[in-house]
């Protein structure tokens, strides 16, 4: 009885499924398709219909949205040469009636020779002929035919490039992507022309539908990496996607941890390096924003800037941004620790002049921390959210006159003021935001940990976010290498960065092991040699 229920159930799902498959399959008679799509855009004002009529014989639908499709270019490369095959006799036409009728499919004399725009596929699925349309592409439905006509003819709506506003630098180039997803692709192009560049796009979306492009660079890119992320992407079911954040929440290793493992860029130059290195870039349309993965650590205290200048400053200034960290992670826990429990460890006159401020403050270490760090943030968020030129007047201003009023109140020392100012000041140095807005978020338990425990908590927390940065993973790849697992390839371009005639191999655990050569050896430039006389 189990072996015929199975069997049964099997041919009930194969039947619904070849039910649906015909239900999405357009039909031959135009007046059935015409009347499906006049139902599905009802009330849509901004959705055209054209009918033709072309040697008087054969019926075709134009279909187009105003706004999203270019309607120049449906004009010019549709519009016209459909009107012109309605009155052959008026026009010097190449075709006749005679071998117009002798041809054998009239969709593919349409698409080769007659329709002048160079973007022409088919499509017998009415899902994807809708989705196109909603996506600015025009469709040409042929009576008799069961396959439609699928046009490029989509508005490239968007500003124009223009400086990097997240990721500024003071050398180097200065293009950031753009809304425009095609804008996006050829910007990438620009700088890869090889041919081993390959863009794949999906169609995201249930209600909204939003194109999603993948660009990775084949030969270079471990294959494993590029099957896993499509995967990911397929599997996403959502009305709509605003942004490329949305995308990040669902393709995350570690959906619950703060650290970020799919970094964000908005500078092309740091896209197409991170493609040569073997990661993979998701561009979502309407996003300046996009996306690379596998994202590691270190690619956070990295900035654009480091590889324009030279390799020295570049150590120096990764150095100076990864004390910055440390500084804005577990300075006010220091100062908690020191002055609850550790009094010992702070010289005398240092710790009699922070007594003397201290002893009018009403509140314990703790709370006087809290009470800062949480007006720093407020004024933080209200210089954000206003106006650019208001916003950073009331955070400069608001954090003076609060300061100033908190300590001559006494509700605050000045030594508190001093330490979540370096905190703040330390913040700011770290490249990446979504990094310092970990930091942020990780400071606060680590101040609890520093007014109960003292010294000690605070090497527990430390070591508790070591042992969870050692955990996770980015599409599989460890978080923190090239530290764990060491790979001396990877330390090249991680803490220090060595001059490029000396990056000889590309990070080894992103990428196809082929291709682990970047630059050929023996190229590290000397002096000419004097002749003798």
């Amino acid at each position: 009885m189990g072996k015929k229920n199975l069997t049964l159930s099997r041919t009930l799902k194969t039947t619904v499924i070849e039910k649906q498959q015909q239900t999405d399959q357009l039909r031959p008679e135009l007046n059935k398709n015409y009347n499906r799509l006049l139902q599905d855009f009802s009330d849509n004002a901004d959705v055209v219909f054209k009918e033709f009529t072309i040697y008087h014989q054969v019926k075709v639908l134009l279909c187009y949205v105003e706004g999203i499709s270019d309607e120049q270019n449906v004009h010019d490369g549709i519009v016209r040469p459909l009107v012109r095959l309605t009155c052959p006799e008026r026009f010097d036409s190449d075709f006749t009636v005679t071998n117009f009728c002798q041809t054998d499919s009239v969709l593919k004399l349409l698409k080769n020779k007659i329709l002048t725009i160079g973007n022409i596929s088919t499509s017998s699925s009415y899902k994807k002929i809708v989705e196109c349309l909603l996506i600015g592409m025009s469709v040409v439905i042929i009576d008799g035919s069961r396959e439609a006509l699928v046009v490029g003819t989509e508005r490239q709506i968007g500003r124009p490039i223009t400086e990097p506003m997240t990721e500024v630098s003071v050398l180097g180039p200065q293009e950031a992507f753009t809304e425009s997803l095609y804008i996006n692709y050829s910007l990438i192009r620009q700088r890869l022309r090889t041919k081993n560049l390959k863009i794949n796009t999906l169609i995201i979306g249930v209600e909204a539908k939003s194109m999603v492009g993948i660009a990775y660079v084949e030969g270079i890119v471990n294959p494993k990496i590029v099957k896993e992320l499509k995967k990911r992407l397929q599997r996403i079911q959502i009305d709509g996607v605003l942004d490329s954040a949305v995308i990040e929440e669902f393709i995350r290793d570690s959906p619950f941890s703060i650290f970020p493992t799919v970094r964000r860029t908005e500078r092309v130059d740091s896209c197409t390096a991170s493609l040569l290195e073997g990661r993979v870039a998701i561009v979502v349309d309407r996003s300046p924003l996009v996306l690379l993965a596998p994202s590691v650590f270190f690619d956070y205290i990295m900035a654009a800037e480091d590889y324009y200048d030279p390799p020295i400053a570049a150590t120096l200034l990764r150095f100076l941004r990864l004390i910055a960290l440390h500084i804005a992670l577990i300075l006010p826990a220091l100062y908690i620790s020191f002055v609850t429990y550790h009094h010992e460890m702070v010289p005398n006159p240092l710790l009699i002049s922070v007594a003397i401020q201290r002893e009018e403050v009403p509140y314990p270490a703790l709370i006087e921390a809290f009470i800062m760090e949480a007006v720093f943030e407020i004024l933080r968020e209200a210089g954000l959210r206003l106006p650019r030129v208001a916003g950073q007047a009331v955070s400069i201003v608001g954090a003076l006159v609060i300061g100033e009023a908190a300590v001559r109140a006494g509700l605050v020392s000045p030594a508190m003021v001093i330490v979540v100012a370096l905190t703040a000041i330390a913040s700011f140095v770290i490249p990446r935001y979504t990094l310092g807005f970990a930091i942020r978020i990780l400071r606060f338990p680590l101040m609890l940990l520093a007014s109960v425990f003292g010294l000690y908590g605070v090497i527990l927390g430390y070591m508790a976010i070591l042992i969870h940065l050692a955990g996770l993973r980015s599409f599989g790849m460890p978080y923190l290498y090239p530290i764990a697992p060491s790979d001396a390839s990877g330390l090249k371009d991680s803490l220090i960065r060595v001059p490029w005639w000396a990056m000889l191999h590309r990070p080894a655990i992103f990428l196809n092991a082929d291709k682990r050569q970047r630059v050929a050896p023996n190229q590290r430039p000397k002096p000419p040699i004097k002749r003798r006389k």
